[in-house]
């Protein structure tokens, strides 16, 4: 065992600490973190493939789209596991934890799924305003509807995926399900918790894209300045 200094010696200590409780976190949690994530992931790698400028669009074209809506709700969909969130911090004894472990570790967690959403809807919109519309005022129009569209699907979808438990390939491999779920839905729809959901999913998108393109913005001029 390596030596340190007293100071140095207590800092070490405090960090062998936390990635323990780390590490024993994502023991217990990470199947269904890492899973969740997965899914996640499905419709940033789908919008990548599909959305590229001159992509031709063929029926195998318009069935990836298809299964890129039905994965996307899986993107955003992991900010409603903060009622795990919830759960961890009840179960744990010391606020040093909470802040040190199980913060840090699901913030990394809801940081990865909204960036595979944003990322998704990204190449969406520059797929649109670049090959759908030629340049003109009617490209913002044409991509406000799309994503106004994305947005109100994700939400429905994250809805009938917390609430009725339903999953994306239930489309394919439980029709009947879905059919009478959505009927259930209709029937008393919860107008008010899904309105809610689109308008937290604009707001956090479009602060997102803020913060990006800010970022993106600032590393050319740094770039620049130092050509």
């Amino acid at each position: 065992m390596p030596t340190y200094p007293r100071g140095v010696e207590s800092i070490v200590v405090g960090l062998r600490a936390v990635a323990h409780g780390m590490v024993t976190l994502v023991r217990g949690e990470g199947l269904w973190m890492t899973w969740n994530l997965l899914l996640a992931v499905v419709p940033a790698v789908f919008a990548i493939v599909l959305f590229r400028r001159g992509s031709t669009r063929t029926i195998a074209w318009w069935i990836g789209v298809a299964v890129f809506v039905l994965f996307l709700p899986n993107a955003p969909y992991v900010l409603t596991d903060a009622i795990h969130l919830f759960d961890q911090i009840r179960a744990t004894d010391s606020d040093l934890q909470v802040i040190g472990i199980v913060l840090p570790v699901y913030g990394g967690f809801f940081l990865a799924g909204f960036a595979c959403y944003v990322i998704a809807l990204r190449r969406v919109r520059d797929y649109v305003r670049h090959d759908v519309e030629p340049l003109g005022t009617r490209i913002d129009l044409r991509w406000l509807a799309v994503a106004a569209a994305l947005h109100a699907l994700c939400a429905l979808g994250i809805f009938l995926g917390r609430v009725l438990r339903l999953n994306s390939w239930n489309v394919v491999t439980h029709p009947g399900s879905v059919v009478e779920a959505l009927q259930v839905t209709l029937r008393g729809f919860p107008i008010a918790l899904v309105a809610a959901t689109f308008v937290g999913l604009v707001v956090l998108t479009a602060v997102t894209n803020l913060v990006v393109d800010a970022g993106v913005e600032r590393g050319r001029r740094l770039l620049h300045r130092d050509q």
